[in-house]
């Protein structure tokens, strides 16, 4: 199994909505998910 830490300041819903009206398209829920929880994240 991957395990993520956070990273950073973490982002927020407002953020993705912004990025997916950049790029004319949706992200998959589970990505968005993991964005919001680890920002990303880094695999330990």
């Amino acid at each position: 199994m991957i395990q993520f830490i956070a990273r950073e300041q973490l982002i927020e819903q407002t953020d993705i909505d912004a990025f997916e009206t950049f790029i004319g398209a949706t992200l998959p829920e589970a990505y968005k998910q993991q964005l919001l929880k680890y920002n990303g994240g880094e695999q330990i």
